[in-house]
């Protein structure tokens, strides 16, 4: 009779370790859900932060050949300012050619001031892009880098969440086992009981979905109890 009570709490307990894995799974199942969303944030943080850098390397591709664009205009007009002041020496004989090309000696000298003063302000504009450009690129890096720290923490941690859950369910597969080989050693113990019922006419026995329920019952035979606890042993202690 001990043995018996024994083995329906041994099973009680075996269900009570079957629910709890049952719940540890579905919490590890939604700790896997809410990491592949963030990964998923991550990833499209990081291709928009891509998107970006592509977009200022083409600015910047942009100002370097405007640069280049005013560097030849520049070029151009220096050319220009040359061939004036050759011209000046030419017509210097000539009072009313003289003060043509002294008129447009200014005007080029006033272009050519200006020219400067806008490359001047084009090259600090550049260098001011260079750096702005720099630092860009070395925040991006440094956030790209973070990023890339943060997935790979987040994959080992996908990687032991799925090893724990593969675990669970080769926990669960053996509590599955454990219950049948106990549900058949109480099928095995009603048969005993019953025969020994119709044999002694004493009080009966009821077992009901793995649960005992008896009053004062007769013994069951030792070659019987040994045998169950021989199959329970390797779950509980028979006594």
């Amino acid at each position: 009779m001990f043995q018996i009570k024994c083995a329906t709490t041994h099973n009680a307990n075996i269900l009570l370790q079957i629910d709890n894995s049952k719940l540890a799974a579905d919490d590890f199942r939604i700790k896997y859900e809410h990491e592949v969303v963030m990964r998923q944030c991550l990833e499209a943080d990081i291709a928009n932060l891509r998107r970006l850098l592509d977009q200022t390397n083409l600015a910047r591709c942009d100002l370097e050949m405007q640069l280049k664009s005013l560097e030849e205009e520049l070029a151009c007009m220096k050319k220009k300012y040359e061939e004036m002041t050759g011209l000046n020496k030419e017509v210097a004989d000539n009072t009313e050619c003289m003060q043509t090309s002294r008129s447009q000696l200014t005007e080029l000298q006033n272009t050519l001031q200006d020219l400067e003063i806008e490359l001047q302000s084009q090259l600090s504009k550049k260098a001011a892009l260079e750096n702005s450009l720099a630092e860009t690129e070395a925040r991006y890096r440094r956030m790209l880098a973070g990023y890339q720290n943060q997935i790979n923490m987040l994959e080992a941690e996908l990687c032991q969440v799925r090893a724990s859950i593969e675990q669970q369910g080769r926990d669960y597969a053996l509590l599955l086992d454990i219950k049948t080989r106990l549900e058949q050693e109480i099928a095995t113990y009603r048969c005993l009981l019953e025969n020994q019922d119709s044999k002694t006419q004493g009080p009966t026995i009821t077992i009901q979905s793995g649960s005992l329920s008896s009053g004062s019952c007769p013994a069951v035979p030792s070659s019987g109890a040994q045998s169950s606890c021989g199959s329970v042993g390797k779950t509980a202690q028979c006594k």
